[in-house]
Formats: C-alpha cells, structure tokens, sequence
C-alpha cells in the first residue's frame, strides 16, 4: 500500500492513530501491520470501505461485538461466494467461446488446405488462355487472387 493509502485509512478511521517515533514519522507495530495485513486482504476479496470501517470499529469496542462482527463477515463470505460463481460461471462461458474458436480455426485450416490442394491441380489442368485462382494468405486471413490468361 502506498503512504497516502495509509494516511488515508487512517484519516477515515479503517486503521487506528499509529504512534509516532521522535522525528514524527508514523511508527508502525507488529500489530498495526497485522491489520494492514488484513484490511488490504479483505479489500482485495472486495469488501467495501465502509464496511471495513465498520468492523474494524467493533473490533475496537471489544468482545460485546463479536455476534455483529461474525454475523458482517457472514455476510460479506455470502457475498464474495456469489461472486465467485458468478465469476466461474463467466470463465466456463469464456472456455467455450475459445474453443469455439479454436474449433472453428482448425476447421478453417483444414478447409483451406483441402481448397489450396484443388487449386493447384486445377492450375495444373487449366488449359491455356484461361483465367485461375492463386490462393495466398496473409496476417492469418486467406484470399484468392486471380490470375490473367497464360499461355503455354
């Protein structure tokens, strides 16, 4: 976390007044640094501002609130459960859509080949004077490009 990260939460009240060393400089304890720890857990599982703030405030008037501060990370484990299905539900609906994809990238080579090997017997076979096909490819795309009669 950055300073001002830190200034901040502890300006709102997330995180309690740190002591100060005698330059002034915040002087942070093994136990302000568990509760960094875990503010900066519990932010990243989404839990809001506010209701950290909340919990960390009953935290701070004792074991009176342990039933509401059990009852708010309930919640938020509710919360963060649903997100995760949600979250594996989009995966699984991403994982198709790639193999869609790759399915439908390997059917395009295989047609392409298939169609690049009847071009070149039909080059072959194209008498003189007549118009034909070349294929060619390029940046993963495949165009045909017409060649002008020959002659033998």
């Amino acid at each position: 976390l950055t300073a001002d990260t830190l200034r901040y939460y502890e300006r709102i009240g997330l995180l309690p007044a740190v002591a100060r060393n005698k330059s002034g400089n915040r002087d942070y304890s093994s136990i302000d640094c568990e509760r960094i720890e875990f503010i900066k857990c519990m932010r990243e599982a989404g839990l809001s501002i506010e209701v950290l703030t909340r919990y960390m405030h009953l935290f701070l008037e004792g074991d009176s609130t342990l039933k509401e501060r059990e009852e708010l990370l309930i919640a938020e484990r509710d919360r963060l459960g649903n997100r995760l299905q949600h979250m594996q539900e989009t995966l699984s609906r991403l994982n198709h859509k790639i193999e869609l994809y790759e399915q439908a990238h390997s059917a395009a080579t295989t047609w392409a080949a298939s169609v690049f090997s009847g071009i070149k017997k039909q080059r072959r076979n194209t008498p003189p004077g007549t118009a034909s096909l070349q294929p060619f490819r390029t940046e993963g795309l495949f165009f045909y490009k017409v060649l002008t009669p020959f002659t033998s």
